[in-house]
């Protein structure tokens, strides 16, 4: 039994009463399933578009650009509506993108599976609804949607899937970079997001070219550091808390290290400067995504000040924060960047979390003192 929730229920009743069919659909019954809460809902519908909109004319409806979509909210839910894809509700549910989303479910709380979706979330796998080639040409987003899926709900995938996706990178190009974003987001947000960039990166280095530079790129130094680029990378995105601004920076925080290396006379590695150019890095790429301005500036600063040195007296701190500014929030993301760069670096050094956690003490108490004159 699929629990529906008075809003779903209410937007099907209304549909039926005018001799629709209409069926929650997709997302929301793959989560129920999962045992997770839906984010969002969605219903098909044999109704047209300007059916959709007779019917809910006393709610406050949005048709998408795309004109396939009505969002309709519904007191406190936004609800999407589409009509059909295909005649018929089988030819809908055969053409979305994955089985475990083939799944609708009715006023009366019967569920149809035509695809046996249930089966692959049972043995928690992923698998195409039809030919994977067809599948993501229609929309090559589905890859990257598909890469969240796995990390999301811990699936099984096949090689010919993974395949599939690493050698039709290229694909993605056909995409409006706009609608990346959302999905991006998801999967930066993972309990650990290092699981889907390690087994995917040449995915992730379509929208972060400079991510593969780091990939096996030796630091040359043991003192500080025991991985290289990429793997100290990837363990400081997960080491962070799940902000997206803050996850973001961690991405891209010593993403141009590998162009700023240097060797001394002791064959020890050095990256002069390297935070200037991640900085770029991150403004450039992020820009190229559509993230706002005002986002883009924060992780942009993150990334400028997370390699920001000082010593352990407020003098110091207090320059520090003087450079940086007064505001808590951003003051705890660009601790929380310096404590996760800590934990990707060498173990043995591990005691200098100590030192960061009584530097933010101080970091805010200067701020909220200087807030206050």
């Amino acid at each position: 039994m699929i629990p529906l929730i008075k809003e779903v229920k209410e937007a099907l009743e209304l549909l039926n009463s005018k001799q629709f069919e209409a069926y929650l659909v997709g997302g929301a019954v793959r989560d129920y399933l999962f045992n997770k809460e839906p984010l969002d809902y969605d219903i098909t519908t044999s109704a047209s578009i300007d059916d959709i909109l007779n019917v809910f004319e006393s709610y406050k409806t949005k048709v998408y650009a795309n004109k396939r979509t009505v969002l309709v909210k519904i007191g406190e839910e936004h609800i999407e509506i589409t009509p059909f894809r295909g005649n018929n509700l089988f030819e809908d549910l055969s053409s979305r993108d994955y089985k475990i989303n083939s799944i609708a479910v009715d006023l009366n709380q019967k569920i149809y599976d035509p695809l046996n979706g249930i089966d692959d979330i049972n043995n928690r796998k992923i698998t195409p609804s039809y030919d994977i080639s067809k599948m993501v040409n229609d929309d090559p987003l589905r890859m990257l949607r598909g890469i969240r899926l796995i990390y999301t709900y811990n699936l099984m995938f096949s090689c010919e899937l993974k395949d599939y996706f690493i050698n039709n990178v290229s694909l993605l190009d056909k995409v409006n970079s706009s609608r990346f974003r959302d999905e991006l987001d998801r999967i930066m947000l993972l309990d650990k997001p290092s699981f889907a960039i390690r087994e995917f990166k040449e995915i992730f280095y379509y929208f972060f070219p400079h991510l593969k530079n780091c990939y096996n790129f030796d630091q040359r130094n043991r003192y500080w550091h025991h991985l290289d680029v990429f793997e100290h990378i990837l363990t400081v995105i997960d080491s962070v808390k799940k902000v997206p601004e803050t996850r973001y920076a961690a991405l891209f925080h010593d993403i141009d290290k590998p162009l700023t290396f240097t060797l001394d006379d002791k064959g020890i590695g050095h990256f002069y400067g390297h935070f200037k150019l991640s900085m770029d890095t991150a403004t450039k790429d992020l820009f190229k995504l559509h993230y706002p301005k005002k986002f883009i500036a924060l992780v942009a600063k993150l990334v400028y000040y997370h390699d920001r040195r000082f010593s352990y007296d407020n003098e110091s701190i207090a320059n520090f924060v003087e450079d940086f500014g007064f505001d808590d929030n951003e003051l705890y993301m660009i601790f929380d960047l310096m404590m996760g760069d800590i934990k990707g670096q060498n173990p043995n050094l591990i005691n200098r979390l100590d030192d960061m956690c009584e530097y933010q003490k101080i970091a805010l108490n200067i701020a909220r003192i200087r807030r206050e004159q």
